[in-house]
């Protein structure tokens, strides 16, 4: 199968700020082990039921990626929503629904 896209040695700047450094990619989604743990992106703040709590969103995604639920608390303390953690995610403000989606694609990887 061949790549949709792919890129060798990108890096973007924002000023002074690399974003990203000498990446490169274009391995087919699909050829991909566990996919979960290697892919993820946040295209929108919205993708959490708003009566869940976000542990209970990000526990429902480590089940389905096969990942430990040790380390919902790990990325939850990450992105600084430990003491939210408990709350229905329909209450979060828009800051913390992004930071729970940055939250749930670090959940299924193992070293974000």
């Amino acid at each position: 199968m061949v790549p949709v896209l792919s890129a060798l040695g990108l890096t973007k700047r924002f000023g002074a700020v690399t974003a990203v450094s000498d990446l490169t990619f274009g391995r087919p989604f699909v050829e991909l082990e566990r996919p979960a743990t290697r892919v993820g992106a946040v295209l929108e703040a919205a993708d959490v039921h708003p009566g869940r709590t976000g542990r209970d969103h990000l526990r429902v995604l480590a089940c389905a990626a096969r990942v430990p639920s040790s380390r919902v608390g790990e990325v939850l303390q990450l992105v600084d929503l430990r003491e939210a953690a408990g709350r229905r995610s329909g209450g979060y403000s828009l800051g913390m629904r992004q930071r729970l989606g940055i939250a749930a694609r670090c959940s299924a990887i193992l070293s974000c």
